[in-house]
């Protein structure tokens, strides 16, 4: 068996004290697509939000190549974790370069420039 890259453990998610999903186990080993299903409004992105950081989970354990995604800095999870959702950017008025630079935000220095 493949070593996983993301694993979930006894995962409980939600907001405040309101579960939405409970408890959720899941390993997921690199190099495979995998594919989350559900209807609108199944806690889809809420359980994304979780797994890649951006939310604190009420219960369980999520580890990133086995250390515990908690205890990486999030310039180190960036760097290892890419999430896409639904929520629209206003690219209007940004150029081609400042488009691009965003996917490298986790790379830039102390003053957030690209060198």
């Amino acid at each position: 068996m493949l070593q996983p890259l993301l694993e979930a453990v006894g995962l409980t998610v939600g907001y405040g004290r309101h579960a939405v999903l409970e408890p959720v186990s899941a390993s997921l080993p690199a190099g495979r697509l995998v594919c989350l299903l559900g209807a609108n409004g199944s806690s889809k992105s809420t359980l994304l939000r979780t797994l890649s950081g951006l939310q604190l989970p009420l219960a369980g354990e999520i580890r990133l190549l086995q250390q515990p995604i908690s205890r990486l800095a999030a310039q180190d999870r960036a760097k290892r974790l890419a999430l896409v959702l639904t929520d629209r950017v206003s690219t209007a008025s940004m150029q081609g370069a400042e488009l691009v630079a965003l996917g490298r935000h986790p790379y830039t220095g102390w003053s957030g420039r690209l060198s």
